[in-house]
């Protein structure tokens, strides 16, 4: 009898932790048009990265340009502090080389112009509102992130229909990578890089805070939320508690939580738990499917402690615990 009650008593705790609150959702009777914003913020030197890779990147052909040749509209939107005459002086070459007509520069003048997060949530909110308002979806392509050929087709063509939104894990890579011949080459709208290249550079140029999230060393940075794993030299085997979303199915409960909260930090915390609580995010287990880097400065410092081998496990969080078990393959050539 008392373990009855007690088996009860932890039924209905999980259930008003799980379902009471916060129930599923999938609004499987409206589907989005065929209409993606691909949105980017940046000022300053991210520009340069912006123009001179990301662009390229998601251009590549198995990326934008296939979506378009789908019937997809494809709006790039770039949200900035600069003044828009000055980027258009700048690289102008480069908008006239990769981007459509419609490309879209919008800039963000406010009182608190000095903190990055409200910048960052103001941009949020304005493409969250234009995406419902307009029932299309968006792409985050941040001005410091290269994708692989293939990536954001793969990404896009995961979850449209499904009414989801899609996420993975990212390593991150220090500038040096720049460098790399190959990368050259796809910036100059040469050759492809498809994902096990990427995979491959990554794994050469890891910054060290990936660099030592390498979980079979005893004093590493696995408490931050990611794990690495080498299982051969093709394969790695990757933990990551705090996956980023990348292709959003944007509802109106994401605009109100932006502008309740006011911080875009929560993209891959609070916003990423409302996901998973209510199954709205898929998240890409094999760099096959979705692959990217994120440029990362030398200046960030990797803080390394010790008895963490074999430790995958960053946070307590519900989102936390549920991406904690994605098992994540990453491929190289």
């Amino acid at each position: 009898m008392f373990n009855k009650i007690k088996n009860k008593i932890i039924n209905f705790s999980n259930f008003i932790g799980n379902n009471c609150f916060l129930s599923c959702h999938r609004d499987i009777d409206i589907s989005p048009r065929k209409k993606i914003y691909v949105y980017s913020m940046g000022w300053g030197d991210f520009l340069e990265y912006y123009f001179k890779y990301t662009v390229p990147s998601i251009y590549q052909p198995s990326n934008l340009p296939l979506l378009e040749s789908e019937g997809f509209e494809i709006i790039p939107i770039l949200y900035t502090i600069d003044e828009p005459d000055k980027i258009y002086q700048s690289y102008g070459e480069l908008i006239t080389k990769y981007l459509p007509d419609n490309f879209c520069i919008e800039q963000i003048k406010l009182q608190t112009v000095g903190l990055v997060k409200h910048i960052a949530n103001e941009a949020i909110l304005r493409v969250f509102r234009k995406s419902i308002d307009e029932n299309a979806l968006f792409i985050m392509a941040p001005p410091d992130t290269i994708f692989s050929d293939g990536s954001i087709y793969n990404a896009v063509k995961s979850v449209y229909y499904k009414s989801v939104c899609f996420g993975s894990a990212h390593p991150r890579v220090k500038f040096d990578l720049l460098e790399d011949q190959k990368i050259k080459t796809m910036a100059c709208g040469g050759e492809s890089i498809s994902s096990p290249t990427m995979v491959k550079l990554a794994m050469t140029h890891l910054h060290d805070k990936y660099l030592y999230a390498n979980d079979e060393l005893d004093e590493n940075t696995t408490y931050a939320g990611v794990s690495i794993r080498k299982i051969n030299d093709e394969l790695y085997s990757v933990i990551h508690n705090l996956p980023t979303t990348y292709v959003v199915y944007p509802l109106e409960e994401d605009y109100q939580f932006f502008k309740r909260k006011g911080d875009f930090n929560q993209w891959d915390r609070e916003w990423l738990q409302l996901l998973v609580k209510k199954n709205r995010i898929k998240i890409s287990g094999a760099s096959d499917q979705f692959f990217c880097v994120e440029l990362t400065s030398k200046d960030e410092k990797a803080k390394t402690k010790p008895g963490l081998k074999g430790n995958d496990i960053a946070g307590n969080s519900f989102q936390n615990r549920i991406c904690n078990m994605v098992n994540v393959t990453w491929r190289a050539e």
